[in-house]
């Protein structure tokens, strides 16, 4: 039964994905032009959009035209916090950013028991009276990850 689980669990990414990407992109397409039913071609079409967004996004008139949209999103009340939360996570994330939020992930053990939490470093300090490294670390808590506490632990 534990080795079937993974297995199901692919095979049912697998099918989700043809169902809810593959299925309605070719549909789409087919209301315009006529497209022979080729399993994975939505998906192929999808990731080729996605990528030809990305240069013109990188580009100087990209970048006008996203400026202009994320003006227009913050008049608007709801949609300009959703939009806002979808830009910090894609910052913080980006690894192509001139300043990463996280640097990299580690375990901290939790002073006084034996519980080791995830954290995420997000700074380096020097300690002012015994020279030592300390990190600044952010500790998110559960069910929400925009939460969380800030710690500041030794390196070692």
């Amino acid at each position: 039964m534990l080795a079937v689980i993974p297995i199901l669990l692919c095979a049912l990414s697998l099918n989700l994905l043809y169902v809810l990407i593959d299925k309605k992109i070719v549909g789409f397409l087919d209301r315009f032009i006529e497209v022979r039913q080729i399993p994975g071609l939505g998906i192929v079409l999808l990731a080729i959009c996605l990528y030809l967004i990305g240069l013109v996004a990188s580009n100087i008139i990209g970048r006008q035209v996203l400026r202009f949209l994320e003006n227009i999103t913050q008049k608007i009340p709801f949609l300009g916090s959703i939009y806002g939360i979808g830009k910090q996570l894609t910052r913080g994330f980006s690894a192509t950013g001139k300043k990463q939020a996280f640097k990299k992930a580690l375990l901290i053990k939790l002073s006084g028991n034996d519980l080791w939490v995830p954290a995420f470093v997000m700074n380096t300090l020097k300690s002012r009276k015994t020279a030592e490294d300390l990190f600044l670390v952010y500790v998110p808590t559960v069910p929400t990850p925009t939460g969380g506490f800030v710690f500041i632990v030794k390196a070692s």
